[in-house]
């Protein structure tokens, strides 16, 4: 008995130790088994207000099993390095199209390094890196390295994105993994949904810059859209049982704050450039001044976009008049007398420059409103719009969103 009793007690030990670690994957088991049999919603609500911390938990330390034990998906995805340096290049020509081709012919079957194979094959045709991604003094080696650490970078932001698109849709312990050059392997246990993940997975990112449009040129467009406003019905106008969805940015299927067909294309983040005057700081400190006052000539606050003449300083109406009379008018007056800038409303800073603002319950309202044929008519076609991706502040439970009207292309 003494010569087995510390392989007893070893046994014991081990015995022990996986009923410590199986306990919350039997917690988990019995909780999903109670929820299947749960049968109203009050009965739902009552039993997640009970057990809902130890469910989070049990969920959390549960023994989680791999492809091998519990199906799920296993997917191979290739960053299109081609089109990265494509886009990179200063000149496009044929000659590099075939380059690029080419490279990704012999890529398809090889683990070479793309970046090598595109200079290996311009040298083939007598040609250089520097045709086409440098300055005549600039180097060929360094040129290199500079285009590898873009394909580098492209990579870990595919990686990012594939990895925040499954982590919106809910997928437990993905594995995402670098393979090759130019490879990322995706292994995505449990799940069903197949065509879902590939849709959600095969969408594509792409972040384009945009510049904020010139503020009079911008007020001239909000004064037309308004001006055409002016006098019609607003709910016929935005009729709810034809709005359409606005796509939400970051988020999840799709990476987009579109507003009309002169907007920012699927999967991409309008960015405002140098021209942006509403100066998106507007809560920082004053540190330029002694004292520790705050500087509100930007502070935003819901009621200051709040429904009045006295936010629309140097716009006028559909007959030319001032808008600003200085006069405080009620909600419903403000909305017939200016039912466009009732919806985008102007915020005009103590310095003169001037900000849009949409409520969230608005926000399909305005797409509507901006898809309707009549007012595309009216509006300039190197003009397009979006929305803040981030709400800018909230007030008793409420989102502001800023709304910019931005120039279509670059050009």
């Amino acid at each position: 008995m003494r010569k087995n009793r510390f392989r007893i007690i070893l046994t014991l030990l081990f015995i022990g130790l996986s009923l410590y670690f199986l306990y919350p994957t039997y917690k988990d088991y019995q909780f999903n088994k109670d929820i299947k049999n749960l049968t109203n919603a009050q009965d739902s609500a009552a039993f997640f207000d009970k057990y809902g911390p130890d469910i989070l938990k049990a969920r959390e330390d549960r023994i989680k099993l791999g492809l091998d034990l519990q199906g799920g998906m296993y997917v191979i995805m290739e960053v299109d390095i081609a089109k990265l340096l494509h886009d990179l290049a200063k000149k496009q020509d044929e000659t590099l199209n075939q380059v690029l081709t080419a490279a990704t012919e012999q890529t398809k079957t090889s683990d070479e390094d793309f970046v090598d194979v595109v200079d290996l094959k311009l040298k083939e045709r007598g040609l250089s890196l520097k045709a086409y991604y440098g300055e005549i003094r600039d180097d060929d080696a360094n040129i290199k390295s500079t285009l590898k650490s873009e394909v580098e970078n492209a990579i870990d932001r595919a990686i990012q994105v594939v990895r925040n698109r499954i982590d919106q849709y809910g997928v437990s312990e993905p594995v995402i993994q670098k393979k090759g050059s130019s490879r990322l392997v995706v292994e995505l246990p449990g799940v069903s949904n197949v065509g879902e993940v590939r849709k959600l997975l095969q969408g594509t990112a792409l972040l384009e810059f945009k510049l904020v449009i010139d503020p009079q040129i911008a007020v001239k467009v909000m004064e037309k859209i308004n001006t055409y406003m002016t006098g019609g019905n607003l709910d016929s106008l935005i009729k709810a049982d034809s709005l359409s969805k606005i796509t939400k940015v970051d988020t999840t299927k799709k990476d987009t704050n579109k507003l009309t067909d002169k907007t920012v294309k699927k999967d991409s983040t309008t960015v405002s450039s140098t021209k942006d005057t509403t100066k998106k700081d507007i809560t920082k400190k004053d540190t330029t001044k002694k004292d520790t006052k705050k500087d509100t000539s930007k502070k935003i606050t819901k009621d200051s976009i709040k429904p009045t003449d006295s936010n629309l300083t140097g716009l006028t109406d559909s007959n030319g008049n001032p808008l600003d009379t200085n006069q405080q008018l009620s909600e419903e007056e403000f909305k017939k007398k200016n039912p466009w800038f009732y919806l985008v409303r102007p915020q005009q800073f103590q310095d003169g420059s001037l900000a849009w603002f949409v409520r969230e319950a608005d926000k399909v309202k305005v797409q509507k409103i901006l898809d309707k044929k009549e007012i595309q008519d009216i509006i300039p076609n190197d003009v397009s719009f979006a929305f803040s991706n981030r709400s800018t502040f909230v007030d008793e439970g409420e989102k502001i969103y800023q709304f910019y009207i931005l120039k279509k292309n670059l050009n």
